[in-house]
């Protein structure tokens, strides 16, 4: 009976991969020069879909191979290069990240009644030096990647993914797949838009348990390692640097009390879960981003509130802190004055 169950988990991860190399996808590339061109993309990131999987998907893929399996798995951000066939043209070409501003695609996700969702995502070419871990007085790595845009204002970027993380069960026989509320996983990265810094949440969240003698010692790395990521995203509003100070006051304490922040943390983490399960049960159109960050990321997310609050920029032209204030203002007061 184990070996029937592995050969069922096999066909199905051996039908995902082999739709995931087939998958063609229509696009909209945006080139630096402005240039704008539609056509097909192929080998490139899809956007996972929360979306129940039907029952019988095992048996459907032995026999369609067309189904998208893609819509249910993790696959890596594209990089480097993309495969592009634009209208009118036979073949598909390798057109270089470093003349690309972004790529629209469009993907069809099929729904549990047979029905067809067109979902449109768009991907910002980026390239930028590799920020950490390098060595001293060497040639320094450049990084590029297609990274899908979540959230974008004029101080920071959020770009990444959140993926399903399925609570599976098959019953044999006859091989049917039941399944419960997902929880999620987020490969999400943040940018800030003036420094043109971009960190990932994954590598924040470690540098949270960081001893002080830690953070002194990668401080101190000719590698240049990661240690306080926050104040380089947010360190420039203070406002923001009274949320970062608590974000990482567990630094500064003993053993004992690093052992209980971890226990809360942890427990935090499950709570977090279970908000974000309770909240997509019902409906799995509301597994977002931003339920993403408001249940597993609620401290990241509260210190990029309020910098856009506090030192975000400021649109009303009577504002203290806008740049003309003053000169506004002075306009404002001659023209009562003429009143």
């Amino acid at each position: 009976m184990n070996k029937i169950f592995q050969l069922l988990a096999l066909c199905l991860i051996g039908l995902t991969n082999s739709s995931l190399q087939a998958q063609k996808l229509e696009a909209e590339v945006r080139f630096l020069n402005g240039e704008v061109k539609t056509g097909e993309v192929k080998r490139f990131y899809v956007k996972p879909s929360f979306e129940k999987i039907d029952p019988w998907i095992i048996w459907k893929n032995m026999f369609h191979r067309d189904t998208p399996l893609h819509q249910y798995t993790k696959q890596k951000v594209s990089q480097k290069n993309l495969n592009f066939k634009a209208k009118g043209e036979r073949k598909f070409q390798k057109i270089p990240i470093d003349s690309i501003y972004d790529v629209t695609t469009t993907s069809v996700v099929r729904t549990m009644n047979r029905g067809k969702v067109k979902e449109k995502q768009t991907y910002r070419a980026l390239i930028a030096n590799k920020l950490y871990n390098t060595k001293a007085n060497k040639k320094v790595e450049v990084v590029s990647a297609f990274l899908p845009v979540l959230k974008e204002n004029k101080t920071h970027t959020i770009y990444g993914t959140i993926y399903p993380i399925r609570s599976l069960f098959i019953l044999y026989p006859p091989g049917v797949v039941f399944e419960g509320a997902p929880g999620a996983y987020g490969y999400l990265m943040i940018q800030n838009n003036e420094k043109n810094i971009t960190i990932s949440t994954e590598t924040i969240n470690k540098e949270k348990f960081y001893t002080a003698k830690q953070v002194e010692k990668r401080a101190k790395s000719p590698r240049n390692l990661n240690h306080s990521s926050l104040y380089l995203l947010f360190g420039d509003c203070p406002e923001a640097v009274k949320l970062i100070d608590k974000f990482y006051v567990v630094r500064m304490g003993n053993n004992k009390n690093r052992r209980q922040a971890a226990k809360d943390h942890n427990e935090a983490f499950l709570r977090s879960e279970k908000q974000f399960k309770s909240a997509t049960s019902h409906n799995r159109s509301l597994a977002t981003v931003e339920l993403y960050m408001a249940t597993y990321l609620q401290e990241i997310e509260n210190i990029i509130n309020t910098y856009e609050k506090n030192c975000g920029p400021v649109n009303d032209i009577y504002n203290p802190k806008h740049p003309e204030f003053k000169k506004n203002i002075d306009i404002l007061n001659d023209e009562i004055k003429v009143l």
